[in-house]
């Protein structure tokens, strides 16, 4: 068996980019005559229609990034960055302004050229480092790639698909809009892979790598592509019509169900449930008939394959959280750590939050806590939470909540990470809990190899406060350019502090992290010290573009624009399928109409921060005036935070 691997420093050719896979010859030549030497179907355009969105695909060896770049031009590029080789996009999907590669933060832009490489830009030329791109073509939406010859020549398609598409109108894709799509994996040749299966259907078109179905109320497109010769990938995209709208005209696990797949909302992969055994024959017969050397038989009591897949993500609004450990860090504080009852995978930003749904007495309160585990162990997820004197919500999650019971969670979400940014330097200040979300960021490049060039600086108000001190003096011990230092306001009764001391300055400031005019500060704690430390930095001449903090507090609306009418008049907001509908004045936001119509919309903060209460709106005018827990992307989609939003006209919501 031959394997292919990637070398460790920039690759000097394109051709040395990874190929994830380990195969015999005979494998690849196979593949090569039947799939690498033509073009094969990819993807819909209607999956990717914004400037920034990407998919991603794996055909055979060649791992493909499909993306819309700033020109609206679809490109077709090699997911494995020129550094390392890792996967620069691990997600099925996304939307992105810049490709960043996890490992090291190799950033390319949406053409495949790399703008940075992370403690290297003095060493090479990062014009020589793109990522390798394969020949794209699209016909009428459709989507087709060729891996082995960037400079080939679409043909274009048989007279069949043409007339397909003629007989659907799928030509004009302004007519049609991207539901659902879900991938499964066949352990299997892909001439023997079973597809989905939709006896109400009828197959308009059949290709090599693409088959176009007709249902009564969508149309199914059916990609099919193999891994290896072991294995062949089956994804299924439904399209339906453009004026349509989820929830109302129709529902993504519907969908699904009619193609057999039910358990659509937890994007598990389906798999065999066969003994070990029994599999390990099936693929010995199966490398018989194929003259293939035969498999070795590895007993596992977990399948392996299964639970490395990326397609376990964990979906919260099907998915609760099942409390697996709780761990009291300090008198007041404890961390709460998290599963799923598929095992899903945990995918997120350092540095993002998470809302929580706890079931108090007096009925459901939603509080919003940073997640403090890194997306580098994926298994589990873990909030560390701090109780205040005043506490509702957390005190029910201290006094309540033990191993075994389950949460509803919403996220993750929010845009507090250096993964949005990518510097050589940083500088991380927090007090109290707001060290979570420094915490996840540490984690994730201690677990990546970073060359950590991090000060971390951690205000406290006694010794006997300080967090997660032994792993945060153990990183220092073993990455030199990781700075920690303790500030504490007092002594305890019991414990003197013999290091800095003092509520946090400017002349701490100095002393702790001498060549902060160099870094990217990622600050985070309560108001008042957040405050303080934006006013030390701005004394000092810092370019406040390179700050950031991440605040569940309401922010300051002062200096924002407003142009909301001055009257106040009566308008109609009409909750979808609910057939419930309020009256309500122009000046309450749409929170408060659904309130009033008995209408339960999931809300956190309350003022546009966490982004919890994220609805779309069908028809009519609002106005919102939010504070970050919304993207441009959603809005340009119809989306709008419940909480900060107005009627303006006759407004209908899709719920």
């Amino acid at each position: 068996m031959t394997t292919t691997t990637s070398t460790s420093r920039p690759c000097g050719t394109e051709d040395n980019q990874e190929l994830i896979y380990q195969s015999h010859e005979s494998s690849k030549s196979e593949l090569h005559e039947q799939w690498y030497s033509d073009w094969i179907f990819a993807g819909h355009s209607s999956q990717i229609p914004a400037n920034g969105d990407y998919i991603t695909v794996q055909a055979g060896h060649y791992p493909v990034i499909l993306v819309r770049n700033n020109d609206a031009e679809i490109v077709a590029l090699n997911n494995s960055c020129r550094h390392r080789g890792s996967r620069v996009c691990q997600q099925d999907k996304g939307n992105a302004p810049n490709l960043v590669c996890p490992y090291h933060q190799w950033t390319y832009d949406l053409n495949g050229q790399l703008v940075f490489a992370r403690n290297m830009m003095d060493e090479i030329n990062i014009d020589e480092f793109p990522l390798k791109k394969f020949a794209v073509a699209e016909h009428d939406g459709f989507v087709f790639v060729h891996l082995t010859d960037e400079s080939a020549v679409f043909a274009g398609v048989d007279d069949s698909f043409k007339k397909t598409l003629s007989d659907l109108s799928l030509s004009d894709t302004d007519q049609w809009s991207s539901a659902a799509d879900y991938r499964q994996q066949v352990d299997a040749h892909w001439d023997e892979a079973e597809s989905f299966i939709n006896d109400a259907a009828e197959c308009l078109y059949s290709g090599k790598s693409i088959s176009i179905w007709q249902a009564s109320d969508h149309i199914a497109i059916i990609r099919q592509i193999p891994l290896n010769l072991y294995q062949t990938e089956i994804s299924i995209q439904c399209l339906v019509a453009a004026d349509s709208v989820m929830g109302r005209d129709y529902h993504d696990q519907a969908l699904m169900e009619q193609w057999g797949v039910t358990d659509y909302q937890s994007s598990i992969v389906v798999t065999a449930d066969t003994d070990p055994d029994e599999q390990h024959q099936a693929n010995m017969d199966f490398a018989e008939k194929y003259g293939l050397e035969a498999p070795v038989l590895r007993h596992n009591d977990m399948d392996y394959n299964d639970m490395f897949s990326e397609h376990r993500t964990w979906d919260s609004s099907a998915q609760e959280l099942v409390c697996t450990m709780v761990v009291d860090e300090t008198e007041n504080v404890k961390t709460y750590t998290f599963k799923t009852d598929g095992n899903s995978w945990f995918k997120f930003k350092p540095g993002q939050f998470v809302t929580l749904s706890l079931p108090t007495e007096e009925g459901p309160v939603l509080r919003t806590y940073t997640i403090s585990s890194t997306p580098s162990r994926p298994f589990s997820l873990s909030v560390t939470v701090k109780v205040q004197p005043d506490s509702t919500g957390t005190r029910w999650l201290f006094e309540n909540v033990q191993p075994g019971d389950s949460l509803k969670a919403y996220g993750p979400a929010g845009e507090f990470s250096f993964f949005n940014q990518p510097s050589e330097k940083y500088l991380f200040i927090s007090a109290g809990s707001g060290i979570t979300p420094m915490m996840s960021m540490t984690r994730w490049m201690f677990d990546y190899g970073y060359d950590m060039d991090v000060n971390f600086i951690s205000c406290v108000n006694t010794p006997q406060d300080i967090l997660f001190r032994e792993e945060l003096e153990n990183v220092a011990g073993r990455c030199p350019n990781f700075r920690l230092s303790w500030v504490c306001a007092e002594d305890t009764k019991y414990n003197a502090w013999t290091g800095l001391r003092g509520r946090f300055n400017k002349l701490i400031l100095g002393l702790t992290a001498p060549d902060y005019m160099d870094r990217d500060v990622y600050c985070c704690g309560p108001a008042p010290f957040m405050k303080a430390v934006r006013d030390a930095l701005d004394a000092s001449g810092f370019d406040m573009s390179r700050y950031h903090e991440e605040s569940f507090g309401a922010p300051d609306t002062s200096n924002q624009e407003d142009q909301f009418p001055d009257g106040a008049e009566i308008v109609h907001v009409n909750f979808g399928k609910s057939d419930k509908s309020r009256e309500v004045s122009q000046r309450e936001t749409l929170l408060d109409a659904a309130k009033a119509a008995d209408i339960a919309i999931p809300s956190a903060c309350g003022f546009g921060v966490c982004g919890t209460c994220k609805v779309k709106v069908v028809s009519g005018e609002t106005h919102m005036v939010h504070s970050g827990g919304i993207s441009q992307k959603e809005i340009d989609q119809g989306y709008v935070l419940a909480c900060c939003t107005n009627p303006i006209t006759n407004t209908e919501i899709a719920l």
